[in-house]
């Protein structure tokens, strides 16, 4: 379940409506900011794979040596 729950938390976010009141919305990158590479799951099926980036080749999953 915490897996889900911070799931939730990096794609949605609480956004004040104009009549009072609060309404979750889906959280945009530029607009609401995105949490940090250590904290982001990019896969449900794996929590501990990251996404990695190396000489501007971007992957998700575990850096190999």
């Amino acid at each position: 379940m915490q897996v889900l729950r911070r799931i939730w938390v990096q794609q949605f976010c609480r956004a004040a409506r104009r009549g009072g009141g609060q309404q979750v919305i889906w959280r945009q990158p530029g607009r609401h900011g995105l949490p940090p590479g250590a904290a982001l799951i990019i896969s449900p099926y794996d929590p501990d794979a990251r996404y990695g980036e190396k000489r501007g080749q971007g992957w998700g999953g575990y850096k190999a040596h």
